[in-house]
């Protein structure tokens, strides 16, 4: 089994001279997030998207991060309690020694196999006993509370335990991998700096910026008007803005910001980097869609007015959110390229125990800042997500620690 260490030597070294990476003390260490800063705005050079950083000037907190990135140490800081931990990374290098590279599973897919596969049931709705499924999957003290905060009980609550699960050790995982990417990067500079010159430069501590969003869900805001532009936003963690990048063209992906259930934007972004610290800070992705080309594809608009539109919508949001297929009569919408249509909260609602779809009602509109919150959702079709891809290429901006005041 290959054993990668988080920092590279070189980076290691100077960040311990520097006072932002501490000792190694039972497999952990705490490293500055200062050294994650961005600058207060930028661009990539492929994509002309705009970065702007909203970060304070106080001192950054530390993150704690294990010594290697493949160890018990790491199923630990991705948020399962010590006894999970050290079942897991037995049980893995078990698996490793049998198949090796050959396995289907790699690190991070064994534990999400483990969480899936589990015999603990997984729970939903305001019903379940989500601490006790959260305990019975071995889950941490710190990744329990965080999951289970109240105030964020209605964006908890608009998918399962497990799901909240593996999204969470996801970006946990996926933010080391990007710190262990940019270690290696701060070494290469490191290495190729003149004898005696001082490596405190900007450059040493700026990472990459190859993030991009996604917007094959969104949020319009009524009060945003770019001329013949359609402003859509996405809440997220800036780990996860890594994963809407093509890493080879530049170009902006439609694929994996479909996996994240559609929220208050501002609020899943808080809530999504307190789960997984590592990811990142919340950032606020935006996109301008042309609007001729929103217009071009054809979009179907569910609505809570006139009342068959209302039936139409309840009918629709009943039997997705129950994973039941739609009705044959509602069907035509998968034919759809786009479907607009406000957001179902969670909050006071129980959907699996509602007898049909009659017990949906208004009220279980999604309201932000006094108005329903809309969903864009464009279809996973290819010629349509490259269509989408060209036409919103430089029209991205990506909002980092971004304050609510600003929308």
């Amino acid at each position: 089994m290959m054993q990668s260490k988080l920092f590279a030597p070189a980076d290691e070294a100077h960040l311990v001279k520097c006072g932002l990476l501490t000792d190694v003390s039972d497999g952990k260490r705490m490293v500055s997030k200062s050294i994650f800063t961005p600058p207060s705005s930028s661009s990539t050079a492929n994509s002309g998207i705009s970065m702007l950083d909203n970060i304070s000037d106080s001192e950054p907190p530390s993150l704690e991060v294990p010594d290697f990135l493949i160890s018990q140490s790491t199923y630990e800081i991705m948020g399962f309690s010590r006894v999970k931990s050290a079942e897991l990374w037995l049980a893995y290098q078990e698996y490793w020694e049998e198949f090796g590279k050959w396995g289907r599973h790699d690190f991070l897919s064994f534990a999400l196999d483990y969480v899936d596969d589990s015999s603990v049931e997984d729970v939903g709705g305001t019903l379940g006993d989500w601490r006790g499924c959260l305990s019975d999957l071995g889950i941490s003290e710190r990744l329990k509370n965080s999951l289970l905060n109240d105030e964020y009980a209605d964006i908890r609550l608009t998918a399962t335990a497990k799901h909240w699960v593996m999204e969470a050790l996801t970006d946990q995982y996926e933010g080391l991998e990007d710190i262990l990417k940019e270690s290696r990067k701060r070494e290469t500079f490191l290495q190729q700096l003149p004898e005696g010159q001082n490596s405190s430069t900007p450059e040493y501590r700026q990472i990459s910026q190859g993030t991009a969003p996604s917007v094959a869900t969104g949020y319009q805001i009524p009060s945003v008007n770019v001329p013949d532009y359609t402003t859509l936003y996405k809440g997220t963690t800036k780990a996860k803005a890594t994963r809407f990048l093509n890493p080879q063209t530049g170009d902006l992906s439609f694929v994996e910001i479909q996996r994240n259930a559609p929220t208050d934007f501002h609020r899943y972004m808080k809530w999504s980097a307190n789960n997984a610290p590592i990811a990142g800070d919340p950032c606020l992705l935006q996109v301008d869609v042309p609007s001729r080309l929103i217009s071009d594809l054809g979009p179907y608009v569910l609505a809570l007015e006139p009342e068959d539109k209302f039936e139409e919508w309840r009918r629709t949001i009943y039997h997705c959110r129950i994973k039941q297929r739609l009705p044959r009569d509602l069907s035509v919408l998968n034919r759809h390229n786009l479907l607009i249509g406000p957001i179902a909260t969670s909050i006071g609602a129980e959907y699996g125990t509602m007898r049909d779809s009659h017990e949906v009602t208004r009220d279980h509109a999604l309201v932000v800042d006094g108005q329903v919150a809309i969903q864009y959702v464009f279809s996973g079709d290819e010629d349509i997500q490259a269509m989408l891809e060209d036409a919103c290429r430089g029209h991205v901006t990506i909002h980092l620690n971004p304050p609510k005041r600003d929308l």
